[in-house]
Order: structure tokens, then C-alpha cells, then sequence
């Protein structure tokens, strides 16, 4: 009998060295989950964006922007959940996670700071 199991579906439950994996690699996930919202934002502000005056847009220009590092977080989040490795496995919830933290945090800030 092999110890390698084939069924896709026992694959995507997470063992304790996943979840350990995603609880400890939570702390520098977020870091770059809004290294990569950063990112989005310059180039949003950019491209699509360009505001002539200060605070003019900046409420939809933050939404925007943690929306799609969302949808980007979630796929590669999603791509690495799929992995044989129980740690990659981690890691894709790590960053499924951190980007809904992201994407909430965004959100509120946007709607209780940004006037």
C-alpha cells in the first residue's frame, strides 16, 4: 500500500502542519499582501485615477485597489491550496486569509477616515 493518497479531495484538508504553517507565516504574509496593495494603488493612481486635487477620488481609488489584490491574493492563495506539500497547502490559507483581513481593514478605513 502507498502512503501517497490520489484523491484529490483528502488533498485539500489541512493537516496540523498546515495549519501550523499558516498560523506562523500569518505575521509576514500580511506584509506582503500590502506590499502588493501598495503596488496596485501606484499603479491605479497612475493609470486610472489621476486626481487633480488632494482627497478628490481617494475613497474609490483605496476600494479599487484592495479589491483587486483581493482577487489576486485569493488566486494564488487558491493555487497553492491545490499543492501536494501540507505547507504550501498553509501557506495558500495564509494569504486567502490575510487578504480578507486586508480587504476589511481597507474598507473601514476607507469609510471611517477617508471623507
Amino acid at each position: 500500500m502507498s502512503s501517497f493518497v490520489s484523491d484529490p479531495a483528502s488533498r485539500l484538508e489541512l493537516d496540523e502542519d498546515a495549519w501550523r504553517t499558516a498560523t506562523r507565516s500569518a505575521p509576514f504574509v500580511v506584509q506582503l499582501v500590502m506590499g502588493v496593495l501598495f503596488v496596485v494603488m501606484w499603479l491605479l493612481a497612475k493609470s486610472v485615477f489621476p486626481t487633480p486635487g488632494v482627497y478628490e477620488g481617494d475613497r474609490a481609488w483605496l476600494i479599487m485597489a484592495a479589491v483587486i489584490t483581493t482577487f489576486l491574493s485569493l488566486g494564488v492563495g487558491a493555487m497553492l491550496r491545490r499543492s501536494p506539500s501540507s505547507r504550501r497547502r498553509g501557506l495558500g490559507v495564509s494569504i486567502a486569509g490575510t487578504s480578507a483581513t486586508v480587504l476589511l481593514g481597507s474598507i473601514v478605513f476607507a469609510f471611517v477616515i477617508l471623507h
